[in-house]
């Protein structure tokens, strides 16, 4: 739903053909994405190999997933070039502590979060807002 609300957003915002918007998702979920990729093509231009930007949302809950989330961010990082590096955006929501060792693998491929904003949320958690900030390693 992110994808695809920044999608909408986009093509109101710009004619711009020199981007897009990549998805990705746990390997069960991915049906239900292509199907509404599909579904909501008209939204979606041509092709790019830079990814500006990197919007993460909803990405924390399953740590086990956390070493395939990383490879993917350290390749969409290597696609850009080192003069213009992607502004990475993170929605989150703590379940676990165990959660935050997103931030310290983020670090070992040059990518550091910093907290910009936070709301409360439903369940009383808060709900954050991060921006990385790539360092080439």
């Amino acid at each position: 739903m992110v994808a695809l609300a920044l999608g909408a957003l986009r093509s109101i915002v710009t004619k711009d053909q020199n981007g897009c918007i990549l998805t990705t998702d746990l390997e069960s979920a991915m049906p239900l994405l292509e199907h509404n990729v599909s579904a909501n093509e008209a939204l979606f231009s041509g092709p790019s190999t830079r990814p500006r930007p990197i919007v993460m949302a909803d990405v924390t809950y399953n740590t086990a997933s956390f070493p395939s989330l990383i490879r993917m961010l350290s390749a969409l990082v290597r696609l850009s070039p080192p003069s213009k590096p992607p502004v990475i955006v993170l929605g989150y929501k703590e379940r676990d502590q165990a959660e935050r060792t997103l931030w310290d693998m983020a670090e070992e491929i040059g990518v550091a979060f910093k907290k910009v904003g936070g709301r409360a949320g439903a369940g009383g958690r808060a709900i954050e807002a991060w921006i990385g900030l790539c360092q080439r390693l």
